[in-house]
């Protein structure tokens, strides 16, 4: 009996038989998977309640030749409605820059941003140049950290994006599919007031729900595409369980934001 192997297959036939068997499952768009995107961000959170806000960006090309090169960070508001708002642009020739972010950008409470980098060498050009013969289908990904410091002085607290799966020119690669329940592996403490905030990086209406382990209801939103919105969990203890159609609806969780005195925190769940 022979065993068909289906890695003998062209790749652009097995990602789209792959598409159609677990579509229900495959959070990425058949374009994005067939069609390499050549820059995608991870969806970020601004707020206007910190003293100041930093952000880690990488030079992806100076990493991958070696060599110093240009590059300009590119940052890209848009207020909890999904409305773009500002851009930012840092230029540098650092491996690693830490940049603080303006101030001034929105009175909403919770926003969110894209972050690109540009430079004139292209990131195939580059891997051609180091020797990479084979033709890659790459994109230069955006996984940088926000530093949110609540008081002046204050060392900060550190966290990474969201998947975001959002290109340069704002095609929205993450699409929703089947209802999934996200079980944040954490114990909410009735002592703190946790706000939990979410992003939607996709092209419809992202309705959220969050409840107790106990199946309580605590809350749901529905935002916008592009857009962020925030649930407040006080005087709760244990967990919870958060439904979406995103494979993995994963929040930001800001615990006693400014300006309370307690101890601060943002991590994922």
């Amino acid at each position: 009996m022979k065993i068909f192997d289906k890695k003998r297959l062209p790749y652009n036939l097995r990602i789209l038989g792959s598409h159609i068997f677990k579509n229900s499952f495959n959070p990425f768009s058949l374009k994005s998977r067939l069609f390499s995107p050549d820059k995608v961000s991870d969806f970020f959170i601004w707020s206007p309640n910190f003293e100041k806000i930093e952000f880690i960006a990488e030079n992806i090309n100076a990493l991958v030749s070696g060599k110093v090169q240009e590059v300009v960070h590119n940052f890209i508001f848009y207020n909890s409605s999904g409305e773009f708002i500002r851009e930012y642009k840092y230029e540098t020739k650092e491996f690693f820059s830490k940049i603080i972010l303006p101030t001034n950008i929105s009175r909403d409470k919770y926003i969110s941003f894209l972050h690109f980098a540009n430079s004139k060498s292209s990131l195939k050009d580059i891997l051609k140049k180091v020797g990479t013969k084979k033709k890659l289908k790459i994109s230069k990904q955006s996984r940088g950290y926000t530093i949110f410091s609540a008081k002046k002085g204050f060392i900060g607290s550190t966290v990474h994006g969201n998947l975001g799966g959002i290109t340069s020119n704002n095609e929205k690669t993450l699409k929703q599919r089947s209802l999934f329940i996200y079980t944040p592996a954490y114990l909410f403490s009735h002592e703190n007031i946790y706000e939990l905030v979410f992003n939607n990086p996709t092209d419809r209406n992202l309705l959220i729900k969050v409840t107790s382990l106990s199946s309580q209801n605590l809350r749901e939103i529905i935002i916008k595409p592009m857009g962020t919105d925030f649930i407040q969990i006080k005087n709760f203890e244990g967990g919870i369980n958060i439904e979406s159609k995103l494979p993995i609806c994963r929040p930001f969780i800001f615990k006693n934001s400014p300006p309370s005195n307690l101890g601060f925190d943002v991590f994922h769940g």
